[in-house]
């Protein structure tokens, strides 16, 4: 994610909603700003727990990733594909 221009990320509140593959996330809310876009991700965690988690990247890269993830989780191999793409 750091090739998309990934440059800060907060970890919020946890939830013990059922985690899938660990490692993986899924987007749940894009909030686009002036300068910057703020991914909305719920992080599934080794602990068992999903993390509320926002990742801050450059104007236009939230969208890109909302749009081609839709509602599929996010993983190591698909993220290198897309960057690959790119």
């Amino acid at each position: 994610m750091q090739k998309l221009g990934l440059f800060r990320i907060i970890f919020g509140r946890f939830t013990s909603q059922g985690v899938k593959a660990v490692g993986t996330m899924s987007i749940y809310s894009v909030d686009k700003k002036i300068t910057q876009d703020i991914v909305t991700v719920k992080f599934n965690a080794e602990t068992g727990f999903q993390i509320i988690t926002d990742l801050y990247f450059p104007k236009e890269i939230g969208q890109l990733l909302h749009d081609y993830f839709k509602k599929e989780q996010i993983t190591y191999q698909n993220m290198s594909e897309l960057i690959d793409k790119i």
